[in-house]
């Protein structure tokens, strides 16, 4: 993840996977990290955009 990114949306943004490039953390602990935020959310913590009330859809279309 770009850092000026992160640093500009950090409200917006649950998890920082820019650790992994940028050494802090390795592949396998951001995948625990996701995993356990993952487990989080679906127990019913709230993501970041839910708490700031967005409630857009998001949706992928794909044309033939």
């Amino acid at each position: 993840m770009n850092v000026f990114l992160l640093m500009r949306m950090k409200e917006n943004i649950d998890i920082n996977v820019g650790k992994v490039l940028t050494g802090q953390k390795s592949l396998e602990q951001m995948g625990m990290e996701i995993y356990k935020e993952i487990l989080e959310v679906a127990s019913g913590k709230m993501v970041k955009s839910e708490v700031l009330g967005h409630d857009e859809q998001f949706c992928v279309t794909r044309l033939p």
